[in-house]
C-alpha cells in the first residue's frame, strides 16, 4: 500500500486545496446573488427545483455540501476546477435558442439528462438533481 505523500507531488497541495474550496465557496455566493437579483425568492427556487424550500435554505448556508465532493475528487487528483457564473441572458440570449429547461417535461428535471438546444451542435448532458 502506497503512503499519501504530498511533499512528493509536482505542484503545491495545501495550496491548491485552499484555491479550490475558496473557489467553491465563492461559487455558492454568485448564484445565491444572482438568485437574489433576479428576484427570486429560496421558495421560488425550491419550486421550479422541486424540492424544498429548507434544502435551498441548507445549501446557501452551506450544510449541503454540493461541491465539495467534485472539490475533493479534483484535489486528489491534481486538478484545477474553474466555476464562472455569468447571466444566461449574456451567452445564450433568447432570440438565439428560444429553448432552455423550463421547456422541458417535469419529469426530466429528476435526473440526469441530454438535451439538444436548438443553438448546439452537440448535446449537452445536464446533471440535475434534487
Amino acid at each position: 500500500m502506497t503512503v499519501f505523500d504530498p511533499d512528493a507531488l509536482p505542484y503545491d497541495y495545501q495550496g491548491l486545496a485552499g484555491d479550490l474550496y475558496r473557489e467553491g465557496f465563492e461559487l455558492l455566493d454568485k448564484l445565491v446573488d444572482m438568485r437574489k437579483s433576479r428576484g427570486m425568492t429560496q421558495k421560488d427556487l425550491a419550486r421550479e427545483m422541486n424540492v424544498s424550500q429548507a434544502y435551498i435554505s441548507q445549501i446557501e448556508n452551506g450544510q449541503r455540501e454540493l461541491v465539495s465532493l467534485l472539490t475533493d475528487y479534483a484535489l486528489e487528483v491534481g486538478a484545477h476546477l474553474e466555476y464562472k457564473v455569468v447571466p444566461a441572458e449574456q451567452t445564450n440570449p433568447k432570440e438565439k435558442s428560444g429553448r432552455g429547461i423550463r421547456s422541458l417535461p417535469k419529469d426530466a428535471k429528476s435526473g440526469s439528462l441530454k438535451m439538444d438546444l436548438a443553438s448546439a451542435d452537440e448535446p449537452i448532458g445536464l446533471p440535475i438533481s434534487a
